[in-house]
């Protein structure tokens, strides 16, 4: 580059004036956060809420930090929908709830006004970019018991329920344990809060009786937990809800988000065959009460994405466990939906997207 000589201080000085107006001058806007997976914190109203949201697709989910519990999002910034999650009061899934707001222009802010969709109620809502969708890098977490005892009006049958749920903490950011405990919970009483089941066990003595829980594995950001449901109506029934957890951003690990989509298909009929295993040698069995004709009518029998992400996380590798649902008037005939996967046979599927795909 050729250099030139200033002739005089006077002439200097225009030059530097001239070099700063220009820098100045050509200077744009801050630069913009690149679109994708995103964590946003504010508030609804006066309520403090965690958002999780892809903006280039825009779904996700939001929760409040009193309760922890997921809502799913889908839409746009100016029209983006929730859902109300608990399938007993909107089993048809109805939009209940709406954000219409705007993304600043370097997309670090979304603001304007949430307004619900059953009822006349509406707030301001703000929302700060706090991060991207896995702000957090625990490797392990800490689990205590929330212990809480219901006793119900009158002289119901059941007598008191009892319940011991898994308080997550020890995870920063603070809220990521937070959302654990809260999906934790929703998978004992069934996407409805613990106040909401209290309630319910108070009026009648019906509803969830007992609830306890298992973790099975705590490291390497995944916390695996089990969570044991029983419950009474017209007679007593329990459950076992399997789950891992994603100790970057508290998610709720699903069939897509543990395997690749390529190598599903694979990994499914790998599961089928020793499914179709224990089918038969329960049939076969003269022992058993199943039989060729009620498996044409009761249940199911194909592996799907539940059995997919329904793990318990051992040493050796992992177990799934298959949910038949038979009626539960045959419930006792139902097969082993015990299946098991050694680490080297697993390496073939595991997406490396998530904390999982370092586990074992």
């Amino acid at each position: 580059m050729e250099r030139r000589r200033f002739r005089s201080f006077a002439g200097c000085a225009a030059s530097v004036v001239a070099l700063l107006i220009s820098v100045v001058g050509s200077a744009g806007p801050a630069q913009s956060v690149a679109a994708g997976p995103s964590t946003f914190e504010g508030v609804v109203g006066k309520a403090k809420v965690v958002m999780l949201i892809d903006t280039k697709t825009w779904k996700g989910a939001y929760f409040y930090l009193t309760s922890g519990l997921d809502i799913p999002l889908s839409g746009s910034p100016s029209g983006l929908n929730e859902v109300d999650p608990n399938w007993l009061a909107n089993s048809e899934g109805k939009v209940t709830g709406q954000f219409q707001g705007k993304l600043s222009s370097d997309g670090t802010k979304y603001e304007g006004t949430w307004v619900s969709k059953v009822s006349s109620a509406k707030s301001p809502f703000l929302l700060n970019r706090t991060g991207n969708g896995t702000p957090g890098s625990n490797q392990k977490a800490t689990v205590t018991a929330k212990i809480t005892t219901v006793k119900p009006s009158g002289s119901a049958v059941n007598g008191d329920a009892n319940y011991r749920l898994p308080l997550v903490s020890g995870v920063a950011p603070g809220w990521i344990g937070t959302r654990i405990s809260g999906r934790a919970t929703a998978l004992a009483f069934y996407d409805q809060t613990l106040n909401q089941t209290i309630a319910e066990y108070k009026k009648n003595g019906y509803g969830v009786t007992s609830v306890n829980y298992e973790v099975p594995y705590n490291d390497k950001g995944i916390l695996n937990l089990t969570i044991l449901t029983e419950t009474s109506q017209a007679y007593p029934d329990h459950f076992e809800h399997y789950a891992l957890f994603d100790l970057r951003n508290g998610a709720l690990l699903t069939a897509d988000d543990l395997w690749t989509k390529a190598s599903k298909p694979r990994l499914v009929a790998l599961l089928q065959k020793q499914l179709d295993g224990n089918i038969a040698e329960e049939v076969a069995d003269p022992d058993s009460d199943l039989t060729a004709e009620m498996l044409k009518d009761s249940g199911n029998t194909k592996v799907n994405d539940e059995t997919l992400q329904s793990i318990t996380i051992q040493k050796q590798g992992v177990v799934f466990t298959h949910q038949f649902n038979f009626p539960h008037a045959i419930e006792a005939a139902e097969p082993s939906g015990t299946l098991s996967l050694m680490w080297p046979e697993l390496k073939p599927f595991r997406s490396p997207t998530t904390s999982f795909a370092s586990v074992g």
